[in-house]
């Protein structure tokens, strides 16, 4: 009954002209609380979880590393990047290692799986939900020479109406060169394993200029991206 109700209040208030703008500032103020609790949860519990994947990855010898913003702010400032809401963890997949086998790992600790990004017919990227921080898992492959993953976003000029098809996405290809090495370092007593070279990938991916913050980041247009002809899918679980 409450949600109805609910509902009904915010049809009324999207009619009047007046209240559009009230409505507008609402909604702004909502997401303001929740990306403000978001990061207070960041803070409380990011450094628990990137152990917990440290330790559960090694029990099984899988190659993994801290990706994209959780790396760089590891890197850049020895914590996370205020503004970064969620975990990024890079996992190089071979026969041994996919994406079943990660799920069926985290899964046993108690994460959540949320989303999963198909490009392709393949899943190229998980999303998991532990203590209510959102850990992206992205599945890399390895040639002899690079090391490619696939993300997922909403090209404007595209023109995806996603009032119809929520699923389909645009897609990015992101080439590095090879990670074969990783090596664990230590922040705040907790180890966690990076690249071998971290600061070579930093900027592949995000350029000469990583090391100073750059708010108007875009990452489906970062140097060693490659938009992707085909669309990709997003599948949500409840």
């Amino acid at each position: 009954m409450k949600k109805m109700l609910y509902a009904k209040i915010k049809r009324c208030l999207k009619k009047n002209k007046f209240t559009k703008e009230l409505y507008k500032n609402l909604s702004v103020f909502k997401r303001q609380v929740i990306t403000r609790k978001k990061r207070k949860l960041m803070q409380e519990n990011g450094f628990e979880i990137i152990s917990l994947i440290h330790k559960s990855f090694n029990e099984f010898r899988i190659m993994y590393f801290l990706d994209f913003g959780t790396l760089l702010g590891i890197i850049r400032e020895k914590g996370f990047i205020s503004h970064d809401l969620d975990i990024d963890i890079g996992v190089i997949t071979d026969d041994r290692i996919n994406n079943n086998f990660i799920r069926q790992i985290l899964q046993s600790k108690g994460f959540k799986l949320k989303y999963e990004y198909i490009y392709k017919n393949e899943v190229v990227e998980d999303s998991f939900v532990y203590k209510n921080i959102k850990v992206d898992i992205s599945y890399y492959k390895n040639d002899d020479q690079y090391s490619r993953c696939w993300l997922f976003y909403i090209d404007p000029n595209r023109g995806i109406d996603n009032k119809t098809n929520r699923d389909e996405m645009n897609v990015v290809e992101l080439t590095y060169s090879k990670i074969s090495e990783t090596k664990i370092i230590k922040i705040n007593g907790i180890e966690m394993q990076v690249p071998m070279k971290p600061e070579k990938l930093l900027e592949e991916k995000y350029g000469l200029e990583w090391t100073k913050p750059n708010k108007n980041w875009i990452y489906w247009k970062a140097p060693s991206a490659t938009p992707c002809n085909e669309l990709g899918y997003r599948k949500v679980y409840e």
